[in-house]
């Protein structure tokens, strides 16, 4: 079945990368335009004799820089890029997922577009969703493990070592996290009206283009974009406590699962849970600077949607299934026409239309 097969999971895969890797908008052939493609081909040619001065993390500056000396094109560059990226992606997917190619089709509607986009974000999102592991696993060394990946991926986009705060799901309890919201979340929101967190960040880093996020605030857009992250919060603490519910039933029908696979998932429920919660508390005072910040909520989306497909897929009630395919659809159709189709010149089509294999 198109859920499980190993040869659809293939041909997502091949289509990802395609669209990914052989992406010519930058070309400047195309009736749309994105500012981000034509920003990336300009700093890709700016490395051809040296390691780019333009305002990039050092990681990617250098890999850009490496593959000029080896005489890539930029599409050769994405190509492998695409194929570093998606098989991190995939590689965690098909390891917590019992319906990989369900989860897979969630993530094409969203967030796959912005990762086509935003190159050093997809690079640094990958490693982070790839490094979860470390976190889901009790083992020795293996927050030291998470921690390094977290630092690799900051090397892409600096954002990332936002994620070090996760560590903390290992220490804090669900139940914790209620009164971290109602506790925390105020003061935190608090702060964001004030140059606590400016200052803060100066002495982390000097990276001038994360600092230029804090130094503006949002306004009435505000409400929007807090709407659209309670609601994926929402869609998947319902979700998650329905998974959790349809596991155990399963389990209760079926004697003969593996406990241990049980555990495991209840485990990764939990964790991610926590996550979700963490993310949501942190990054709320953030997007009153920035509404850019949704992005760190929006990285772990693809772990989020292996909830979703477990609530529909293990719950033996039909018409409960259809509610969550419901709920599922009316969120990612929210997402979808407010980030691509409200804007579809400047992300849609410059994303599938413009294509080595079928472009101009």
């Amino acid at each position: 079945m198109a859920r499980k097969s190993k040869l659809f999971s293939l041909y997502i895969f091949i289509f990802f990368v395609i669209i990914f890797g052989l992406n010519n908008h930058h070309l400047g052939y195309s009736d749309y335009y994105n500012m981000d493609f034509e920003n990336y081909y300009t700093a890709y040619l700016s490395s051809a004799n040296q390691i780019s001065p333009r305002n990039m993390e050092i990681g990617f500056k250098i890999v850009m820089y490496i593959s000029n000396l080896l005489g890539l094109s930029l599409n050769s560059f994405r190509f492998i890029i695409g194929l570093f990226g998606f098989s991190l992606i995939f590689i965690t997917i098909k390891k917590y997922s019992s319906y990989p190619n369900y989860v897979l089709s969630l993530y094409l509607i969203y967030p796959f577009i912005n990762d086509v986009i935003q190159i050093r974000n997809f690079i640094a999102a990958s490693i982070v969703i790839f490094s979860i592991r470390y976190l889901l696993e009790d083992k020795k060394g293996n927050l030291l493990k998470y921690a390094l990946f977290v630092f690799l991926a900051s090397l892409f986009h600096i954002s990332s070592l936002f994620y070090l705060v996760l560590i903390l799901v290992k220490y804090l309890k669900t139940r914790h996290f209620l009164n971290l919201i109602l506790i925390v979340l105020p003061t935190l929101i608090i702060l964001a009206y004030t140059s606590f967190y400016p200052f803060l960040v100066s002495r982390i880093t000097s990276n001038q283009k994360v600092l230029m996020y804090l130094s503006r605030r949002t306004t009435w857009g505000l409400i929007i974009v807090y709407g659209t992250i309670f609601m994926m919060f929402g869609v998947h603490y319902i979700l998650n406590r329905e998974a959790k519910k349809s596991l155990i039933g399963e389990n209760k029908l079926r004697p003969g699962i593996d406990e241990g696979s049980l555990v495991d998932k209840m485990t990764f429920y939990d964790i991610l849970l926590r996550i979700n919660t963490l993310i949501l508390l942190l990054s709320l005072p953030l997007l009153i600077y920035d509404f850019n910040y949704i992005r760190l909520y929006r990285n772990i989306l693809p772990l989020n949607y292996i909830v979703y497909v477990d609530a529909i897929m293990y719950r033996r009630i039909p018409a409960m299934s259809h509610k969550y395919f419901i709920l599922i659809f009316i969120s990612l159709s929210i997402l979808f026409v407010m980030f691509y189709g409200l804007n579809a010149s400047e992300q849609i089509f410059p994303v599938f239309n413009d294509n080595m294999l079928w472009g101009s």
